[in-house]
């Protein structure tokens, strides 16, 4: 749970409030009760994610008071934002002399019920959303219907496995490596002071060179983003649109902020000590690259020779994802990468409704399982109600073996995957099991998502 305690603690509720009014323009980009990275992207080159164990209520509540002045609000985030992307335009390059260095700051509900017994207590009433109640249980309870099993079961988590108790979860983000080194050891001196335990730190790095932008299989990553309405400027000519990106769309600020009316005029049922908190997801997605394109190769080959004429090998690995590698959407281009003829501003400009049946994009594609905008079984205002806002990032070297020893199979890499919502029902869990994982999603038979779904057999559509 990403939220700024008040001081003093409030009292308990007894009664769910009304949601504020939904929020208009771009007046969110002003909050100062908002923290960085749910609606206003950290979007640094380095990260760090620091899981602390509270020895003590007395020192937990002291470390807060002393980390509170230095954790970003979304004012602060979105003002740097703007002016990095204002000096990006211009010059054309990343701004050297602009760098900044951005913390966050999360409770486990194990951590709330240390720190603030009594908002803990709240949590447990009737009638209380379905998401704080996944909250409440803990992230092992859900491992099993998550797929989380066999070598990825909580036994085998390197963080929040059994007896591993985490009750705070710190991210720092740095535009320069040197600049994240001295936070993270301010932040572990903080630790210290006040006698938490660092449990496990999860370093992250945008990849070097030619691969920054992508994730270790090599496509480029983070693209479909939806905006926030409130926060992101709404398209004159095409509106429900963020203005300048043409196909993404405007979500209502409720399906990621807790405390503001949802996509569909809804409310949830929370105490008003959470508004403006929004629920982190963070899981820790190994990538074994050699083995993931040896698996996509060895399905290319099983093709009859007639289709692999037509289609190339690297036109099949798009398919899986929905994208060619460089980001070019496969629904605007199934034969040949164009991306030489498109704008990166028109990379989410589709929206499958000529393809139902999945010839271009297959339906079990990685993109079109967890958005398959109008082709969506419930609808693409349904689909909107399972947006989430990703600020993942990879971990570990690229895989290069021409590199020397790090950069092979001798090393770990993969996703640092992060997400905000309002709730874990309906927009991670609901993604990761009734989209991601479901074998007849969209449609029967389409099988599991190649990418990051459980095994499981999957038909391609030629």
């Amino acid at each position: 749970m990403t939220w700024s305690p008040p001081s003093p603690v409030p009292e308990a509720p007894t009664t769910f409030p009304e949601p504020r009014a939904d929020p208009t323009g771009d007046s969110l980009r002003t909050s100062g009760s908002i923290q960085g990275n749910i609606i206003a992207g950290f979007s640094k080159d380095f990260q760090s994610l620091l899981f602390l164990q509270v020895q003590g209520r007395a020192g937990g509540l002291d470390w807060l008071a002393e980390l509170r002045p230095r954790v970003a609000t979304t004012a602060q985030v979105a003002t740097f934002n703007r002016q990095f992307s204002e000096m990006l335009r211009t010059s054309g390059s990343d701004p050297q002399h602009l760098a900044g260095v951005w913390v966050n700051v999360s409770f486990t509900a194990e951590g709330l019920e240390l720190l603030a017994p009594r908002l803990r207590a709240s949590l447990q009433v009737e009638g209380i959303d379905d998401g704080v109640q996944l909250f409440t249980s803990g992230a092992r309870a859900q491992a099993e219907q998550l797929g989380d099993i066999g070598r990825s079961s909580p036994d085998h988590w390197v963080f929040g496995r059994d007896g591993q108790h985490i009750h705070l979860v710190v991210t720092v983000a740095a535009d320069r490596s040197e600049d994240l080194a001295v936070e993270v050891h301010r932040q572990r001196e903080l630790a210290a002071r006040h006698n938490l335990l660092m449990v496990f730190e999860q370093p992250g790095a945008t990849l070097p060179g030619p691969h920054k932008g992508q994730e270790h299989f090599g496509f480029k990553d983070g693209i479909s983003q939806p905006g926030v309405r409130g926060y992101d400027p709404e398209s004159q000519d095409h509106p429900g649109e963020v203005e300048g990106k043409p196909g993404t769309k405007l979500i209502a600020a409720g399906e990621f902020l807790l405390g503001y009316p949802r996509h569909n005029g809804g409310k949830r049922n929370i105490p008003e000590w959470m508004f403006d908190g929004s629920f982190l997801v963070i899981r820790r997605l190994a990538q074994d690259v050699p083995a993931w394109w040896a698996q996509v190769e060895h399905a290319y080959l099983q093709l009859p020779q007639a289709v692999r004429e037509e289609l190339s090998a690297d036109a099949f690995a798009a398919r899986f994802v929905g994208r060619w590698r460089s980001g070019t959407p496969v629904d605007k281009a199934p034969r040949t990468d164009v991306r030489g003829g498109r704008r990166r501003s028109e990379d989410n400009d589709f929206d499958f409704e000529t393809d139902p049946s999945g010839d271009r994009c297959p339906r079990f594609a990685h993109i079109r399982k967890v958005y398959p905008r109008r082709t969506s079984p419930v609808g693409v205002e349904g689909s909107n109600l399972h947006r989430i806002l990703r600020r993942g990032i990879p971990f570990g070297p690229t895989f290069d073996p021409t590199a020397g020893r790090g950069h092979g199979i001798d090393s770990e890499r993969g996703l640092v995957f992060a997400c905000y919502q309002s709730s874990l029902s309906d927009q991670f869990q609901f993604l990761q099991q009734s989209c991601v994982n479901n074998t007849n999603f969209p449609d029967s038979d389409d099988g599991p998502d190649p990418v990051i779904g459980v095994d499981g057999p999957v038909t391609l559509h030629i």
